[in-house]
């Protein structure tokens, strides 16, 4: 999914409606042999189960925060939790700080795992960001 297919999306629901009550995000790429980038140049991995579901919900936001009860919903891993308890010992997409997942690419023994725990876990940080929003968000860990 490119940056473009979600400013589609996004063009899409604010001709249907002007609020959303609800925003399900739920993608995913789990653990690639080798790392790629979208033609937006972004690690797919990343593209997909972060940058996709934030590039979409920030972009819904005005319509997010209409009056009524909107939530966001983001469907991520378990996983998460390994990023969290790892912390001190790796380069973790900690609150504030920068990661930069493309950095992987065309290195040899891509950490497709770590990967995906913490591009999930990054939804774990926007939720804590967006209920400051005043957004109802909830993750579901599977």
């Amino acid at each position: 999914m490119s940056l473009k297919d979600i400013e589609a999306v996004e063009a899409e629901l604010n001709e249907i409606t002007p609020q959303v009550d609800i925003l399900i995000n739920n993608a995913g790429i789990m653990m690639p042999a080798n790392a790629s980038t979208t033609e937006d140049g972004l690690e797919s991995m990343w593209a997909t189960n972060y940058f996709s579901g934030f590039t979409l919900t920030m972009s819904l936001l005005p319509a997010l925060k209409k009056p009524g009860a909107a939530r966001v919903v983001n469907l991520t891993s378990i996983a998460t939790n390994l990023v969290t308890k790892n912390a001190g010992a790796t380069s973790v997409p900690i609150r504030g700080s920068v990661y930069a997942p493309n950095n992987r690419i065309g290195t040899k023994g891509y950490p497709g795992m770590r990967g995906w725990n913490e591009s999930k876990y990054m939804n774990d940080v926007d939720a804590d960001k967006l209920s400051q929003e005043s957004l109802k968000v909830t993750n579901r860990h599977f």
